[in-house]
């Protein structure tokens, strides 16, 4: 990852697993990527993560559908009061915990939103 985070010119990066080494962990550090795993939360302020989440919506609405909905009712997602699409579900929960400032619901809906991502990869 780091070789990545070089090649691309990035100031940081981000790792999600479910466990790491404490050696894994302090390499981590040295090469300023953060480490997200069960056990450990990343340090986000609510507004950086609500907008990591839009961002990461409308790059998977871009992949699924082929375009960014600009209203609700251009996204095909939620019909008849029944959600079809996980990225609109978890684009509307996101919202929702956004409004209540709970933190760790948002981590959540990233996490996931992530997992959506790795599947339309493979």
């Amino acid at each position: 990852m780091t070789d990545f985070l070089e090649k691309r010119n990035y100031d940081k990066g981000i790792l999600i697993g479910k466990r790491f080494t404490n050696a894994a962990k302090r390499e981590m550090k040295n090469a300023d990527i953060e480490v997200v795993s069960e056990a450990i939360s990343p340090n986000f302020k609510v507004k950086q993560l609500y907008s990591t989440i839009g961002n990461y919506v409308e790059k998977l609405c871009k992949a699924k559908c082929g375009k960014v909905p600009l209203k609700d009712s251009d996204c095909k997602g939620f019909v008849d009061g029944h959600y079809t699409c996980d990225v609109r579900l978890i684009s509307d929960n996101t919202d929702f915990h956004y409004e209540k400032g709970w933190v760790n619901f948002l981590e959540r809906d990233l996490v996931k939103l992530l997992a959506i991502e790795k599947e339309l990869k493979t």
